[in-house]
């Protein structure tokens, strides 16, 4: 981590564990429609990959998305940060500039940071309405090096998702895939510390 100096973090299930919301909202929205899935096959997905999976017209999954984006907004709006991350980004802000990038849409990641008044950690926030192809493509990695205009080794990814590892890796940044749960444990100190 020496050469390092930039932080890119993933939103959902880095910054925020928001993995349980989505998968409860999904749970019960699909059950009417007499869907199953597992809760792996939602992990690292817009909400169109994530209904791509399923046979359903457009209008279904307009009214789901419509749904979703109305539950999401009471959710973030009132969604505590964890004092594991917010110890991290305090303790290490000296150390290291740090960019949000995200298939989330702005509306929640403000909502969230906002909420916590933590949004002046950040430099950058890459969101899904910039118009990038989302995760796994490596668009919005490439964009956040270009915008930031910073090399390639000086970026450390931090995903959850294998979906976001590998837009990193496609972007040729390194990266670190980390578990909310661990995070929550303040194992994220001991990788950075350690990588």
């Amino acid at each position: 981590m020496k050469n390092k100096k930039h932080i890119f973090f993933d939103f959902d299930g880095v910054l925020v564990n928001s993995e349980p919301f989505y998968l409860g909202f999904w749970k019960k929205e699909l059950s009417i429609l007499n869907i199953e899935f597992e809760g792996f096959d939602l992990i690292g997905k817009t909400n169109d990959q994530f209904l791509d999976l399923f046979n359903l017209d457009n209008y279904d999954k307009k009214i789901l998305i419509e749904k979703k984006i109305i539950a999401e907004k009471l959710f973030f709006e009132n969604k505590k940060i964890s004092s594991e991350i917010l110890y991290f980004l305090e303790s290490k802000k000296n150390q290291y500039n740090y960019s949000i990038v995200s298939n989330n849409s702005l509306l929640s990641i403000n909502s969230f940071l906002s909420y916590n008044n933590c949004e002046f950690y950040f430099d950058l926030i890459i969101h899904r309405e910039l118009g990038y192809l989302p995760k796994p493509y490596p668009d919005s990695f490439i964009a956040a090096v270009q915008t930031l205009n910073i090399a390639k080794d000086q970026v450390i990814v931090i995903e959850d998702s294998l979906i976001g590892c590998e837009a990193a890796k496609s972007a040729g940044l390194n990266y670190i895939l980390v578990d909310h749960r661990e995070i929550e444990n303040s194992i994220l100190n001991k990788l950075i510390i350690s990588y």
